[in-house]
């Protein structure tokens, strides 16, 4: 079974991070918390953006980063997809450009995704001649993540992807969240701060409180056992 196991410590200026973990490599895994709580830390941790002076990371049992033997995995070397609240499209180019930038990282020998079915998966056909200042929120995230989807990586990384959407934008996206691990058994961490989205997208849930993991398993579980206590209003919000 796919699996991330990891364990990291680390201090930064004002707020420090001490957690291990063992997440399933299924399906959407939430990372959950509070402002403040960790949530991109670890992300960029994961993704090799920063190194943790005390580190371990294996995805798949491949070790990322084993700071007892001094291993350490630089990102561009990892396999992973990373998008994050701001899309960072290359505005010179237009849609094809974008997304071609992503295929053009991998060998065609190892890409195991198909372009034309990415652009089929997130209906982009229409937008390809398009530039991305011309796009709406909405489109320009699905553009981020077909560009991360197609360097054919291990897992993707989507740090509140929504969050600077508005509601209709939202509502247009989390479809092909929802689809995509099913169609390209591609295992998403999505970090999120929105539980009523998190309750209704993501599989499991790991939730992190002042840069320690507090509780992790099935989403309704973890919600069920750390929020009924919540207003009541936000309890008649999640769907399960």
């Amino acid at each position: 079974m796919n699996s991330i196991k990891g364990k990291f410590k680390n201090r930064y200026r004002d707020f420090s991070i001490d957690l291990s973990f063992d997440l399933t490599g299924n399906g959407i895994t939430a990372i959950y918390g509070r402002s403040g709580s960790g949530k991109s830390s670890l992300l960029r941790l994961l993704a090799g953006l920063d190194r943790a002076k005390v580190g371990y990371l294996t995805m798949n049992a491949e070790c990322w980063q084993d700071s007892e033997k001094n291993i350490f995995v630089p990102t561009h070397e990892r396999k992973i997809g990373f998008v994050s609240q701001d899309p960072s499209l290359f505005t010179h180019l237009n849609v094809r450009k974008n997304i071609e930038f992503g295929y053009a990282r991998v060998s065609s020998g190892e890409r195991k995704i198909n372009f034309d079915e990415v652009v089929s998966f997130f209906g982009l056909e229409t937008l390809l001649q398009r530039y991305t200042e011309k796009l709406s929120g909405g489109e320009k995230q699905r553009v981020a993540i077909a560009r991360a989807l197609l360097s054919s990586p291990q897992i993707l990384l989507l740090d509140e992807p929504l969050s600077a959407l508005d509601y209709i934008s939202k509502k247009e996206i989390l479809p092909y969240l929802g689809a995509l691990t099913n169609r390209f058994q591609m295992p998403i961490l999505y970090v999120s701060h929105d539980l009523p989205e998190v309750a209704k997208l993501c599989k499991h849930m790991l939730l992190l409180d002042a840069g320690r993991a507090v509780d992790y398993g099935k989403t309704r579980e973890v919600i069920t056992r750390s929020f009924m206590n919540e207003t009541q209003d936000l309890q008649k919000s999640i769907l399960f």
